[in-house]
């Protein structure tokens, strides 16, 4: 699903050390 995809990209972006704009990071884990 979406879902998944965004909290697995959201996974690798935080593995890579990468930081999320705060809206972004809501919107990706957002269920």
């Amino acid at each position: 699903t979406t879902w998944y995809k965004d909290k697995a990209m959201l996974a690798e972006a935080q593995e890579a050390g990468q930081v999320l704009d705060e809206e972004q990071l809501a919107f990706l884990t957002d269920p």
